[in-house]
């Protein structure tokens, strides 16, 4: 199945549904070399699925489409996989982008603490807004 998806196609959807970002970018959002990335465009994404570049760039992949699917746009896309919200067995934070990068989870856990993201993003968000209402009242009266 992956043998007929090659490394362009997974970074093109992903440049997309991160906002028309650079090979850079994806490179240093996963931790891995951009000339890594750069220098297998042509590969099938199954021939780099043993190395670290493979799986991280699938697994975020997986992720990223997730959210795409459900219509968010690429900024708040950006914004939930960057959210530190699911400790870890130290007792940090984790963010999507940093589990990735780590390889300590699976595309579906990552897809649960993404999930748990974005019910923080949407908390975040409705405060925003009910602050600013709340003060487009207080300069209206």
């Amino acid at each position: 199945m992956l043998s007929h998806i090659d490394v362009r196609t997974v970074v093109d959807f992903l440049k997309g549904a991160l906002g028309d970002c650079s090979n850079r970018m994806i490179a240093s959002l996963i931790n891995v070399n951009e000339s890594t990335i750069s220098s297998n465009l042509s590969r099938s994404i199954e021939e780099l699925m043993t190395k670290k570049t493979g799986k991280r760039l699938t697994t975020f992949a997986v992720v990223v489409s997730h959210f795409y699917e459900k219509g968010l746009k690429s900024e708040a896309i950006l914004d939930l996989i960057s959210i530190p919200i699911y400790p870890d067995l130290d007792g940090n934070l984790d963010s999507i982008i940093s589990a990735v990068a780590q390889e300590k989870y699976s595309a579906n856990t990552l897809i649960q603490l993404g999930e748990m993201a974005y019910v923080e993003y949407q908390r975040k968000h409705h405060e925003r807004n009910i602050t600013g209402e709340h003060i487009k009242k207080l300069l209206s009266v």
